[in-house]
């Protein structure tokens, strides 16, 4: 109702506490004078807010969704879960362990399902922190008739990691690559101000990004495992898998892979 849209505004939106991110080139730009022009009649001060929301595991153990699309010849898969925020501090051996899993052409997964069985164009690892939460995924379209082998692979995987069976020398072009690419994500104007909102909305240090790009290179496997260990736990991932659901019920719903206790077996037409 644009009643509960009024309340929400005037509950959240304020100019007490807000930050302001303009980042492009400011030369000749009269910028407090823009500001006044456009924001000078912002007012009012925020209510009380609620205690900061944090997420928490609403499951005991993993939970197979299958999402029906019948007649499909690719089936798009999703792993994962949230989380509570991750510490700084273990960011970096974290963002080290999903880099080796799947964020590069010569990562774990990218080498075993397109590389050794082409089955997929891509595939992808990452933990995305969202403030009130961290969120794993790893994410691939497959060939329909092997999306349960493809599953099993990318648990698999996981567990290889959990475990801490780890390829060395991908471990070592993990580090290597994620090092040297680091920078290009402040390679615009959008990217930076995207970077700077983030670090403004979790409350980072100012030498944030340097710190975590020098960790990273620094992080062991062994503290890559860690924090891997500590912050994705695998007995409670949600598998998700949009295709022919005649074609791959079945093999997911028997799913037996690094010891996953499947707590709900869920399909959607």
């Amino acid at each position: 109702r644009p009643e509960d849209v009024r309340q929400f505004w005037h509950r959240y939106a304020a100019p007490t506490g807000s930050t302001l991110v303009i980042v492009g080139d400011l030369s000749g730009v009269a910028v407090e004078q823009l500001l006044s022009q456009s924001l000078g009649q912002w007012s009012g001060s925020a209510g009380s807010r609620d205690a900061p929301f944090v997420a928490q595991p609403r499951r005991q153990g993993a939970v197979v969704r299958v999402v029906d699309f019948p007649g499909a010849v690719q089936t798009h898969l999703l792993v994962g879960r949230a989380c509570p925020p991750v510490p700084v501090d273990d960011r970096a051996g974290l963002r080290v362990a999903t880099h080796y899993l799947g964020g590069f052409m010569s990562s774990r997964l990218s080498s075993r399902l397109r590389e050794q069985k082409a089955v997929t164009y891509g595939v992808s690892a990452v933990v995305e922190h969202r403030g009130a939460a961290a969120v794993f995924r790893v994410e691939s379209a497959v060939q329909g008739d092997a999306t349960v082998e493809s599953v099993a692979d990318i648990l698999d995987e996981l567990g290889d990691l959990a475990a801490g069976r780890i390829d060395a020398p991908v471990y070592e072009a993990a580090v290597d690559n994620l090092y040297r690419v680091a920078p290009i994500q402040f390679k615009s104007v959008p990217a930076i101000a995207s970077a700077l909102v983030r670090a403004v909305l979790e409350a980072l240090p100012d030498d944030y990004f340097d710190k975590v790009r020098a960790a990273m290179r620094d992080a062991t496997p062994a503290e890559s495992i860690a924090a891997f260990s500590r912050h994705v736990d695998l007995q409670r991932l949600t598998v998700t898998a949009v295709g022919d659901a005649a074609q791959i019920r079945e093999g997911l719903r028997g799913l037996d892979r690094i010891g996953l206790d499947v707590e709900a077996f869920e399909e959607d037409a």
